[in-house]
């Protein structure tokens, strides 16, 4: 059975019917990125997720971090997550053709959002 992704920030068909596969693939990693925030609600089931998402300082109590990191490593992992979920939001509303200026910013918050994966796996 085919999988499908449901990607809410492309142009519809009516505005254009063929879409570059850069701009496919820059897309659709970054509607990956709005589900898992929106719908797995990772702030609700981690906790340096909620201290991120609610931006708490760590609890005096906690000593150890995600996957061998420090707390604080941790939480600045996911506060980097929801920071991008939150400019990938604004990009949306913004003009998406000023490619020139645009291009260097797409791909340094492209390979932040790679360095992050592992944060999706929960």
């Amino acid at each position: 059975m085919a999988r499908q992704l449901l990607i809410h920030s492309l142009p519809s068909v009516a505005q254009s019917r063929w879409i570059d596969r850069d701009f496919l693939f820059l897309h659709a990693c970054f509607q990956l990125l709005v589900d898992f925030v929106e719908r797995e609600e990772p702030q609700n089931l981690f906790l340096f997720a909620d201290l991120a998402y609610h931006n708490r300082p760590i609890p005096d109590d906690v000593t150890y971090g995600d996957d061998g990191d420090t707390p604080a490593q941790s939480l600045a992992k996911w506060q980097q997550l929801f920071a991008l979920y939150h400019w990938w939001k604004a990009y949306q509303t913004s003009d998406p053709y000023d490619a020139h200026e645009m291009e260097a910013q797409l791909q340094t918050k492209l390979e932040q959002l790679a360095a992050l994966r592992p944060l999706l796996a929960g």
